[in-house]
């Protein structure tokens, strides 16, 4: 197993998620998707920018018909109820951290749905409007979220994008 330490390429440097000269660790070694969303934003798709001549990358875009379920089997088995019990009891600084995990969740959701890593995430939300299976006022929502994750409207939003996504991925895919 090889892992080293990295800093975040300017392209995934964008609050809340990470800003310049954070470092990641990076690994070889293979890890399940719901211990990488447990630990890092962007994981996969930082590790294949860096490493992109590796063989030994994991791709789940490559899978996109499994992913829409995974996280939402994650969202639903953890975050959902986690995130309702903290902000029932108006823990928003409790929130924030979780909130922010499960935007990351839901953004390579929808571009690893789509059989393609996130590239950068300066734009996101215009790169997730162009998707086929964009739920409406995409756009707007995801700003929204990414600039007040820690309030319960965001919480909310971020509920129904899931629920919308899936939705509208499963058709999607279903079509093909």
């Amino acid at each position: 197993m090889r892992e080293e330490s990295i800093i975040v390429p300017k392209e995934f440097c964008r609050q809340p998620f990470y800003s310049n000269g954070d470092t990641i660790e990076i690994s070889d070694q293979y890890f399940s998707l719901e211990s990488i969303w447990n630990d890092q934003y962007f994981y996969h798709d930082i590790h294949y920018t860096v490493k992109t001549s590796s063989s030994q990358i994991r791709k789940p875009w490559v899978t996109p018909n499994i992913i829409g379920k995974m996280a939402l089997d994650q969202w639903k088995k953890e975050g959902l109820p986690t995130l309702q019990q903290l902000f029932s009891h108006r823990d928003r600084k409790g929130a924030r951290p979780l909130m922010i995990k499960y935007l990351a969740v839901y953004l390579q959701m929808m571009h690893w749905s789509n059989g393609e890593p996130i590239k950068c995430l300066h734009h996101i939300e215009e790169q997730i409007q162009s998707l086929s299976f964009a739920p409406l006022n995409v756009t707007e929502r995801v700003s929204f979220i990414l600039t007040t994750p820690d309030h319960h409207h965001s919480f909310t939003a971020l509920s129904q994008l899931f629920n919308e996504s899936v939705k509208k991925i499963a058709i999607h895919h279903f079509k093909k």
